[in-house]
């Protein structure tokens, strides 16, 4: 899906951390605060061993939450296709339950998009349902050393990266927002995820539409669903109830118009080249 990265990680170019501890120590994050009074209520339950219910319950809230609500403006009307040009998304389960074998999985799925046509794979989201489910802070510290790796490498021209998370927390530079903000639902997933993105169709995004204006009115419009709503739905991992509301209407706004034309022009050029 083509959301739009956080604004550049506050970390400091020193080396990978030898292990998960020295992580949360990197960051003075402590792994075990919160969890056994979560305010949130969303700490999250151990992972089935079955794959294929980790798959269908992210696939229904992708459905449900970004596609069939509006969340990300360039998604298209099925999960299992997002981008510009539309093309196929990946998602796959790891059970990497280390930052070191965490690390290993996301690397594999980089290499991966590159080696890809953009035709044949838009996105991917590693999905990684035994690494720290119940920190969601611990987890964007995981990805911001993963983003380092990437500065180090410069694959910031190729790849950018996005995390979902049960516990995420939007920020603002600096500042997140509350445990219960109703923003924090558009990245609260079932199970932690990378999203791994293709920065040229990031910044074919961006310049479509601004960021801000984006996350502003998903703010709004699930502030209307209601926290309570939305964190039940989370907890019980059933989106039945948004079957029948009408996702977010952007079509007021002539900067989405824009953004549709845009598409609709991106796919229509990758199909007369493919003739």
């Amino acid at each position: 899906q083509t959301i739009a990265p956080d604004d550049e990680w506050d970390a400091d170019d020193d080396e990978w951390p030898d292990s998960t501890s020295d992580l949360f120590a990197k960051y003075g994050i402590d792994p075990d605060a919160g969890q056994e009074d979560d305010p949130a209520g969303e700490t999250s339950a151990v992972a089935p061993s079955d794959d294929k219910l980790i798959l269908q319950e992210t696939t229904d809230w992708v459905q449900a939450i970004i596609v069939d609500l509006g969340i990300c403006p360039f998604t298209s009307a099925s999960a299992s296709k997002a981008g510009i040009p539309t093309a196929p998304v990946r998602y796959t389960v790891d059970r990497a339950n280390t930052a070191e074998s965490t690390f290993r999985a996301y690397w594999s799925e980089v290499a991966l998009i590159v080696e890809t046509d953009e035709k044949q794979l838009s996105t991917t989201l590693l999905i990684t349902p035994e690494y720290l489910t119940s920190t969601g802070e611990g987890y964007d510290a995981f990805a911001a050393t993963l983003m380092l790796a990437m500065e180090a490498l410069e694959m910031e021209k190729d790849i950018q990266l996005v995390i979902f998370h049960p516990q995420y927390q939007f920020r603002d530079g600096a500042t997140r927002a509350t445990l219960d903000a109703e923003a924090n639902y558009a990245r609260r997933s079932p199970w932690p995820m990378l999203n791994i993105l293709r920065t040229n169709q990031v910044r074919t995004a961006q310049k479509a539409i601004p960021t801000g204006l984006v996350y502003q009115q998903n703010e709004q419009f699930l502030q209307q669903v209601g926290g309570t709503n939305l964190r039940a739905m989370l907890e019980s991992r059933d989106w039945s109830h948004l079957a029948t509301r009408p996702p977010i209407d952007r079509r007021q706004n002539t900067i989405f118009e824009t953004a549709r034309k845009l598409r609709e022009d991106v796919d229509g050029k990758a199909e007369d080249k493919d003739k």
